[in-house]
Parts: structure tokens; sequence; C-alpha cells
């Protein structure tokens, strides 16, 4: 899946110094519809909660830094475009 080669890639990045930390906008939007998702996939809570926070953990991680954070809105936005239809259909927009 795209979406484990993005998480990764974000885990792979090196440290180098950046102004912006914690994770960006466009993932916090994007984790929003996941859990959306995740929660009418019928997703275990504890399950989805790891994987979430997981998730969460690693871009806030990766975002530290400048080339970290780029890669990591665009893996958020580009899983978001791949999960439109999906999340559409599932009511989570």
């Amino acid at each position: 899946m795209r979406r484990a080669i993005f998480f990764i890639v974000a885990l792979a990045l090196p440290v180098v110094a950046c102004g912006k930390k914690g994770m960006p906008p466009e993932c916090d939007r994007y984790l929003v519809k996941y859990d959306c998702f995740l929660t009418k996939s019928g997703m275990a809570p504890a399950d989805k909660q790891k994987t979430l926070d997981g998730m969460r953990q690693t871009w806030a991680s990766a975002s530290n830094t400048s080339t970290g954070r780029a890669a990591v809105v665009g893996a958020c936005n580009q899983m978001d475009a791949q999960m439109v239809s999906q999340f559409a259909s599932s009511g989570c927009k």
C-alpha cells in the first residue's frame, strides 16, 4: 500500500534544523477523515487509536525538519487524494 510507503519514508528522513514543529495542518485534516473512515469500517477502537497515534507521532517527528516537513505534507496530500472516493462513500468528508 502507498500509505505504508509514505509512512516508512517519513521515518527515514534526515534530521535538519527547521523552524516549524509538530504535525502539518494537512495531516491533521487527513487524520480526521481517516479516523472517521476507520471507525465506520469497523476497526477495533484500540487498534484504530494505535494506528492513528503512530501516524501522528511519526509525522510530527518527521515534520521537525525542513526536508521532512515537505515530504510529510506531500504524503498527506497524496493519501488524502487517493482516499477521496473511500471517504466520500463512507460519509467521511
